[in-house]
């Protein structure tokens, strides 16, 4: 991948934060994790609490990706995630509080004539 420092396989990138910070890039995978921290708090993702006493806490995992655009590198990608398979309906969500927002296809016309 053009763009990429010598050294880095762009097919291989860091598994998790301890192995990003023991590579040749590492100051540019933390920007990478603080932008994708500063965006969710931005967001309103996120929060610091002080979770009560007994509360199950989820677990995190985090993607790490090299990007590109027609094989040009373009950025580190870190996403950081909640271990949704360690969740419990009825205890840690409720089915009729779970949504997937997506984009939806404009509707479509057919004009005589037309396909």
């Amino acid at each position: 991948m053009q763009g990429l420092p010598d050294g880095i396989d762009p097919s291989k990138p860091p598994k998790n934060y301890r192995d990003s910070q023991s590579r040749i890039d590492a100051r540019e995978w933390m920007e990478a994790y603080n932008k994708e921290y500063q965006g969710m708090m931005d967001r309103g993702a996120v929060r610091v609490a002080k979770p009560p006493p007994g509360a199950k806490i989820l677990g995190t995992t985090t993607r790490l990706e090299y990007k590109s655009d027609n094989g040009v590198f373009t950025k580190r990608k870190a996403r950081m995630c909640v271990r949704g398979d360690q969740q419990v309906e009825g205890e840690d969500f409720f089915q009729q509080d779970l949504f997937a927002p997506t984009l939806k296809a404009p509707k479509t016309r057919l004009i005589a004539g037309h396909s």
